[in-house]
């Protein structure tokens, strides 16, 4: 299963997909319910989905795209009812490199005309794609350079900034981080507002597993997660690291405040399963 969220207006829904079948179920939380969805295009199935939720429609594309498939497709409310859309495929196929085609970081940004998706890899920049009026279509590429982010980059009004995690470092550490993606121009490529490292969970035992990600709970504060795993003989326990840090204004600048962590043990299986289940983590990202 995958799951994903989608705001619309004041509200949060959670769809969740069966990535064998293409059944969808809808949780609507603010009319407590739970619904069946038209079931996803079969050719539009993904191996590694994310999505960004952007101008009431939630948009599903796979980490790394191919032409076996078609990788980038959009869930919509129209009359009555929701549909799922294939859409145009990204530039960004899969080459040779796999690592260079891989999506790395993607973002909601909105301009005069409504909502956009920006997509980022570190072999062929960054590109926008305009969703109104449906279906859309690919903008011109915003610039060769990566956007600075790990994963899905959150823009606060409040800050006109965007929050995530950054791109690893040399040692693979990623920290929270803002950045003015929208400042950014072919030739300018977005610059950081702050990379806080001392928001990071204090040291935990145990190796990490995959990479960080950022979730807005709104008000000006995330939730940062991390996963590590800890062998012991045959059994390996996995666990779950959850951070609050919360974004104040000082003077002219930010400051990204750790407030606590919490350690969550989530299951403890074999090396093969602990291997497997870094390809397919369960997350909804807020």
């Amino acid at each position: 299963m995958d799951f994903f969220l989608l705001k619309k207006e004041n509200n949060h829904m959670v769809v969740a997909t069966d990535s064998g079948t293409g059944r969808t179920l809808l949780c609507d939380f603010n009319r407590r319910s739970v619904r069946a969805l038209p079931i996803r295009h079969r050719q539009s199935f993904k191996s590694d989905p994310v999505s960004v939720s952007a101008g009431n429609r939630l948009y599903v594309f796979d980490r790394v795209p191919t032409r076996d498939f078609k990788p980038f497709e959009v869930l919509t409310k129209q009359c009555a009812d929701w549909s799922w859309h294939v859409l145009e495929e990204p530039p960004i196929v899969l080459s040779h490199d796999a690592t260079a085609s891989s999506i790395h970081s993607y973002a909601a940004v909105y301009d005069a005309k409504g909502p956009n998706v920006w997509v980022s890899t570190s072999g062929h920049g960054t590109y926008s794609y305009t969703a109104t009026p449906l279906p859309g279509k690919w903008a011109s590429k915003r610039g060769d350079r990566a956007l600075p982010f790990s994963g899905l980059a959150k823009y606060v009004h409040e800050y006109r900034l965007w929050f995530g995690m950054s791109r690893p470092d040399d040692a693979g550490d990623s920290f929270f981080c803002a950045s003015d993606i929208a400042a950014a121009s072919a030739r300018t490529p977005p610059m950081l507002h702050g990379l806080w490292k001392d928001t990071a969970a204090p040291p935990m035992d145990g190796e990490p597993m995959g990479p960080s990600h950022c979730m807005y709970l709104g008000l000006s504060r995330f939730c940062i997660a991390r996963f590590h795993q800890v062998v012991t003989g045959p059994r390996v326990e996995i666990f779950a690291v959850l951070t609050g840090v919360e974004v104040e204004r000082r003077g002219e600048g930010l400051v990204a405040v750790r407030r606590r962590s919490e350690r969550y043990s989530l299951e403890s299986v074999s090396p093969k399963a602990a291997r497997a289940s870094l390809f397919s983590p369960t997350l909804v990202i807020l």
